[in-house]
């Protein structure tokens, strides 16, 4: 009988690990600060390593390149004084983790543990320091399909997926809400893309889908825009008639009073 290996993190606490490492050296000012919080992400990373290491059928290429991937970040992660290269790197390093997790680990799990939040969280930050670096504009969109079928769920996941260009982004939020990150693009260009998408799909399969647009701006955190976007949505799902709408901006006064109202 084989030994059973018990992992002391699994590759879903790592993957939450990395997350929250991401934010906190991205706030951080010294190199100081950033060695502290890099020295628990190492340990939480050489857990993770050692476990893969000895499980059957696991990919040693993938794993060497993500342990290379893994130290070169942590010297990115150094440089304090320019934060794009560690952010970029990040994605690159996020890639190879979910490349080893796939063939070892229970997709539903990944599920279960909101992998596609967890993915956004990490896409909406770095988008978040081009928009306030470089004044780059970008859009999440949440889109929920008419009839909430699973099939129809999959069919719009896939053909967004075709439909973007290689920056840009589907996450898997929860059984009828798929979000979608579109880079360098306002609110206008989304709802554009969105209109093409709808109208292929449904020329195609008789589908539709529901959408709300929000291009956030400096300082607006993605819990609150999520909250946003999903009550605009609930409120179109009432119908069929596939709307596709830009959020409004509300203050939190304006939105508590039109909750009333719909009351």
């Amino acid at each position: 009988m084989s030994e059973q290996i018990s992992p002391q993190i699994s590759g879903y606490e790592l993957l939450r690990v990395s997350i929250d490492w991401h934010g906190q050296v991205v706030l951080s000012w010294t190199a100081d600060e950033a060695n502290i919080t890099t020295s628990i992400f190492k340990e939480s990373f050489k857990q993770f390593y050692n476990y893969y290491e000895r499980l059957d059928g696991t990919n040693f290429i993938e794993l060497r390149r993500l342990e290379d991937t893994f130290e070169k970040l942590c010297v990115q992660a150094q440089k304090t004084e320019e934060k794009s290269e560690f952010i970029e790197f990040f994605s690159v390093y996020m890639g190879a983790l979910t490349n080893i997790l796939q063939p070892t680990e229970n997709l539903s799990e990944m599920n279960s543990y909101g992998e596609g939040y967890e993915g956004l969280k990490v896409d909406f930050q770095q988008e978040m320091e081009r928009l306030s670096r470089d004044g780059k504009e970008f859009c999440i969109c949440l889109v929920g399909a008419c009839d909430k079928k699973q099939e129809s769920r999959k069919a719009i996941c896939d053909l967004a997926s075709a439909e973007l260009r290689g920056f840009d982004r589907v996450f898997q939020l929860d059984a009828n809400q798929i979000a979608i990150s579109l880079k360098q693009t306002d609110k206008n260009g989304a709802s554009r893309f969105l209109k093409r998408t709808q109208n292929k799909l449904f020329g195609d399969s008789g589908i539709k889908f529901n959408a709300v647009i929000s291009q956030p701006v400096a300082g607006e955190l993605l819990s609150s825009i999520l909250t946003n976007l999903k009550k605009d949505l609930v409120e179109l799902q009432a119908n069929v008639s596939g709307d596709i709408v830009i959020l409004q901006e509300l203050s939190p006064l304006e939105r508590h009073l039109k909750e009333i109202g719909s009351q």
